[in-house]
């Protein structure tokens, strides 16, 4: 008798779940309806509807950022600098740096200190210097002009070439500073950045 009601109660369950009745069916009626607030979250929004749908037409739209023209009236008006003024106002207020730190550091007394401000004096002679190379490399590549021009019209000129020794003065006041810096200095903390600086010099 135990086994038949056994039998029955396991019948009546099989049959209840294939039919859909019960705790398993009610997700999968669930899963059939979405609510009005699901299937708001569901719809593309305008905004990414045309990326997300393919085929649709293309509209504007911005990709990276936003970029103002330079001939548009607010600008129109302002005044621009040539780079070359630029990089001369640039050598003018590097100079005044450099008078102003030559003035400081005999009156900086503790180590630290003034091995971080004879540094950072190396780094403006070593900036002075590259701003002179560019410009001794300029007169000669027009001097080269010339002289293919002059070549050109078969006259006989001597040919021109590179003069680096302001440049080079420069370079040698940031190579001894850096020299002084490793000898007076072993404990300064950016020692391995004035080895570095050196090295890249020396190469």
């Amino acid at each position: 008798m135990k086994a038949v009601l056994r039998f029955g109660a396991l019948a009546v369950g099989v049959a209840l779940t294939v039919s859909g009745v019960g705790e398993a069916a009610t997700p999968r009626k669930a899963a059939g309806k979405k609510s009005p607030a699901a299937a708001k979250a569901a719809t593309p929004s305008k905004a990414q509807a045309p990326s997300a749908v393919p085929g649709a037409p293309e509209e504007k739209r911005r990709n990276g950022p936003a970029r103002v023209s330079p001939s548009s009236e607010k600008f129109a008006n302002l005044p621009r600098i040539a780079d070359s003024k630029k990089d001369a106002l640039a050598d003018k207020k590097r100079d005044e740096a450099i008078e102003a730190f030559k003035r400081l550091i005999p009156k900086i007394q503790e180590p630290g200190a003034k091995a971080d401000l004879l540094y950072r004096l190396s780094e403006l002679y070593w900036e002075k210097s590259k701003y002179l190379y560019r410009l001794e490399m300029d007169r000669y590549l027009d001097a080269e002009k010339k002289y293919d021009a002059a070549v050109a019209r078969g006259e006989k000129v001597e040919p021109p070439k590179e003069d680096h020794r302001e440049s080079e003065r420069y370079r040698a006041e940031t190579m001894s500073l850096y020299e002084d810096i490793l000898r007076d200095y072993p404990q300064y903390p950016l020692r391995d950045e004035v080895l570095f600086s050196q090295g890249y010099n020396l190469y």
